[in-house]
């Protein structure tokens, strides 16, 4: 039998949203939504010990995906879920490498579509939960093809 597995999706877009929650669902990834930041950490913290990935919008209203990372990781100290963070274009370098030491597991601009944001998901998934401390080298944060 295999393990289920809850995402939370955030995104201010309802079709986006959408889009994101059927194609994690397609693979066998139950997803929960939430159209802007601050509903999406109540959903998360009402079921912190189900979900196992979260994929936030860097714009999403109320708290973009940026500062939901912050919160996650170094006010809540929740070192095991997956953050996926969508984008409209690609962060900086410097950017890139604060998200990256932060532990955001990936930055995917939203131009790449829900089925490739869904599979770096379930690839993250894959691999069991983060491990807690930093990012390791071996995964990186912006791969080839993301863009």
């Amino acid at each position: 039998m295999t393990e289920a597995f809850l995402a939370l999706v955030i995104h201010g877009d309802e079709r986006v949203r959408r889009e994101i929650q059927r194609a994690l669902e397609a693979r066998g990834i139950e997803a929960l939504a939430a159209p802007c930041g601050l509903t999406g950490l109540d959903l998360l913290i009402e079921r912190l010990f189900e979900i196992a990935v979260v994929v936030a919008d860097a714009e999403a209203p109320g708290i973009d995906g940026w500062r939901l990372a912050r919160l996650i990781r170094q006010l809540g100290n929740e070192q095991d879920l997956h953050i996926v963070i969508t984008s409209g274009r690609r962060p900086a370098a410097p950017i890139a490498e604060a998200l990256a030491g932060m532990g955001v597991d990936a930055i995917l601009e939203r131009s790449v579509g829900a089925d490739r944001i869904a599979d770096r998901a379930a690839a993250l998934l894959a691999r069991g939960p983060r491990a807690p401390s930093a990012r390791p080298a071996d995964r990186p944060l912006l791969a080839a093809g993301d863009r």
